[in-house]
């Protein structure tokens, strides 16, 4: 019980969740379109390429992220951490998400 009130798990648990959405993101519901299409499927009309090239691109960056946060805790002091914890979040749930967007639509609206 000890290990849940440690600082490591505190520093560990946003990894672990960045981790399970990113793996969540890989999993391939509704014909290979992901989560993401059951979540804002029929708002958006975009072609089965796109969903699944965004949530292979989405799943990727947050996985990555979350091996980021984990080898930044273990290397450096623990205001790093935060600081990589608070503006990556920004940076990867805002930014890389609408900026990935905008890439993979506008590079399978050449393909088609």
């Amino acid at each position: 019980m000890h290990f849940f009130v440690s600082e490591s798990w505190i520093v560990l648990k946003p990894s672990i969740f960045y981790m399970v959405v990113g793996a969540l993101l890989f999993v391939p519901f509704n014909h290979r379109k992901g989560l993401l299409f059951s979540l804002w499927g029929n708002r958006l009309d975009l072609c089965d390429i796109v969903w699944c090239s965004y949530r292979k691109v989405m799943g990727t960056s947050y996985i990555l992220y979350a091996a980021i946060l984990y080898v930044v805790s273990e290397t450096l002091p623990l205001t790093y951490w935060v600081y990589t914890k608070v503006y990556g979040s920004l940076f990867v749930n805002f930014v890389l998400s609408i900026l990935v967007g905008v890439m993979v639509i506008h590079k399978n609206r050449r393909k088609i």
